[in-house]
């Protein structure tokens, strides 16, 4: 249940661009958009929390770039004493719509963690590629839907030195 719980709040760190429309006349501010997740996971021994705040930039009406902050806490309570480790990075993306329901997807995410190769607190940098495509389930008014996402990570290497488990990113989340 932590994993599903987690798929559904820990990666809600996207915003999109739902159907606003803007064109080459429209001001800085029109084309500037923020957004983020919040997440919360728990289970049997473990704690998980997340922020993942965001800024976007309408290039045109079906292209944006922008950023997010990443940001995730675990703590395990079945050591002792508990464990907390703490993961950050960016991710900048990009978004391209191919129509008013479906999009492409792709970001470049650098996350700072613990290194799981060591024994000493040194912490890594660990990088994906996830590309995909997504889909909006519109609300109904011009700036809302429920969005998901289907990516998989280009660069993914399947080895333990690396704190990802799979290649396959699924993304849930809702958009105002």
């Amino acid at each position: 249940m932590g994993k599903i719980v987690t798929i559904l709040f820990l990666l809600c760190s996207l915003s999109s661009l739902a159907q606003r429309e803007v064109d080459e006349r429209s001001p800085f501010k029109e084309r500037i958009y923020f957004g983020g997740g919040l997440g919360f996971s728990t289970g049997t021994g473990y704690t998980q929390f997340s922020l993942n705040p965001l800024v976007g930039y309408m290039v045109n009406s079906r292209f944006s770039t922008g950023g997010v902050i990443n940001y995730q806490n675990y703590i395990y309570s079945f050591t002792n004493p508990s464990t907390s480790i703490q993961q950050y990075g960016i991710s900048p993306f990009a978004r391209y719509k191919i129509s008013q329901e479906l999009f492409l997807y792709g970001e470049y995410s650098i996350l700072s963690a613990p290194s799981f190769i060591s024994a000493t607190s040194e912490r890594a940098i660990y990088t994906r590629l996830p590309v995909g495509l997504g889909y909006v389930f519109s609300t109904g008014n011009q700036r809302g839907g429920l969005n998901a996402i289907a990516l998989y990570d280009l660069i993914y290497k399947n080895n333990n030195s690396t704190i990802f488990q799979s290649p396959w990113v699924i993304r849930v989340f809702f958009t105002y």
